[in-house]
């Protein structure tokens, strides 16, 4: 007969604190943008949101005071709407500071802290966002359309957390 040895190994604490590695920043000490919008959300995931999954607009604008921004516009199938995915080292809640009362609303999607706003002066382009706190920003989706059709959503808002929630897996924490 053959003996069957158990060898357990104790798991032990190791002193010390947890680090995590320092995030890299740019010349005004905020966080960099490293992220690209248009390769965090797979073309599948976006053909089921029905989107056109050929970025329309791409960009990438960083301002004096180190705020970075890189953004990917998406088109709807129908062409009715844009949709924006924004990375930005922005805090949350930092852009939005001048909106007031019920023009934004407060909210969690996918376990992250997030705020939904229509934008001032989008009246010709109804446009709203929704912005997710992150490490290192927000990570944010900005729908656009020329009319008030947001179908099958109840409104700007409701469209625009509805893609929030549909990418947020995406975004990195």
């Amino acid at each position: 007969m053959a003996a069957i040895t158990l060898t357990l190994a104790s798991c032990s604490a190791v002193a010390g604190t947890a680090t995590r590695a320092p995030v890299p920043t740019n010349g005004a000490g905020l966080a960099r943008v490293f992220v690209r919008p248009c390769e965090q959300i797979p073309h599948l995931v976006l053909r089921q949101q029905l989107l056109d999954p050929s970025p329309a607009v791409v960009s990438k604008h960083t301002t004096r005071s180190g705020t970075e921004t890189r953004t990917c516009t998406y088109r709807s199938t129908d062409h009715s709407q844009h949709i924006t995915i924004i990375a930005s080292n922005s805090l949350l809640n930092q852009g939005q500071a001048r909106l007031l009362g019920a023009d934004r609303h407060a909210l969690t999607i996918g376990g992250r802290r997030a705020v939904s706003f229509v934008l001032p002066n989008s009246v010709q382009t109804h446009a709203c966002e929704v912005d997710l706190a992150a490490t290192t920003g927000i990570y944010g989706v900005q729908l656009s359309t020329a009319d008030t059709d947001y179908t099958p959503h109840r409104g700007c808002l409701a469209a625009a957390e509805h893609y929030a929630q549909a990418f947020a897996p995406y975004f990195p924490w």
